[in-house]
């Protein structure tokens, strides 16, 4: 399974990440604003990141380790 392009899974989660942001936000300029900086955090380390089998990370249960 080859992992796609930083832009394609940005794209993919870019909807849940913000209705995640959503929720954890009061504004929603907040939330559009974590997005970004969350999206620029993942950018950074795609190289590292996207060598993971499910770089969206869906399949893993919270605290668990790879």
């Amino acid at each position: 399974m080859s992992t796609p392009p930083f832009e394609e899974w940005a794209h993919r989660a870019g909807p849940g990440l913000r209705r995640v942001a959503g929720l954890l936000c009061d504004h929603p300029a907040d939330a559009d604003d974590l997005v970004q900086e969350t999206l620029v955090k993942v950018y950074l380390r795609w190289s590292r990141i996207s060598r993971l089998e499910r770089p969206d990370g869906q399949g893993v249960s919270p605290g668990s380790r790879p």
